[in-house]
């Protein structure tokens, strides 16, 4: 199998360990998350997708280093911009999952979100903000449920726009190992010479 392709399919693997790591997370949201509802859904949102997103760019920086030395050592062709296909690839459950929810948005399909949930484990709390518009749901409904029967077409708006940021990531991370940029000499470097 050719090298890129091996690059583009692993990026799935790397989606769904992000996934299931964001899985654990999600277990320890939906115990807290009846207190402080909004702070809950704000911190574990940020926190699930910062997972995802370090995992993604892990993942992406060494491709590029990889790629880079297949490109200097072994004649491959130069593939400068290969991050942006391997961001697109780990967006395709994403995207798949979203047609779902609009499917039961438009009443189609049945109870979508669950399906939602599964492959976008890390968007979940940001996607359930959106889902009941920033209130708490009652007090014997779950989340799943209210968030089912509110869906409002602001979150599957918002659902279409988070995945953006793991094409972003991919593109610029694999930049960076692509061009052998070495991150923590920049990092302390620029910060001692600003003191």
């Amino acid at each position: 199998m050719d090298i890129k392709k091996k690059s583009s399919l692993k990026v799935l693997l790397k989606v769904l360990t992000a996934d299931f790591m964001c899985l654990v997370l999600l277990l320890f949201y939906m115990v807290f998350y009846r207190s402080f509802w909004l702070v809950n859904n704000i911190v574990f949102g940020i926190c699930e997708i910062l997972v995802m997103l370090m995992l993604l760019a892990d993942y992406a920086m060494k491709q590029g280093s990889f790629l880079r030395s297949q490109v200097n050592f072994h004649g491959l062709d130069e593939c400068e911009n290969f991050g942006f296909t391997i961001g697109l690839i780990s967006t395709v459950p994403s995207y798949l999952s979203i047609v779902f929810l609009l499917l039961g948005k438009l009443k189609i399909l049945g109870n979508t979100v669950a399906v939602y949930y599964l492959t976008n484990t890390f968007f979940a709390p940001i996607f359930n903000l959106f889902s009941l518009n920033f209130n708490p749901p009652e007090k014997n409904a779950s989340v799943a449920s209210a968030v089912a029967a509110n869906t409002t077409w602001l979150s599957i708006i918002v659902a279409l726009i988070l995945p953006f940021s793991m094409i972003l990531v991919c593109y610029y991370f694999f930049k960076i190992g692509y061009n052998n940029v070495d991150l923590k000499s920049l990092l302390v470097y620029k910060r001692s010479k600003k003191k």
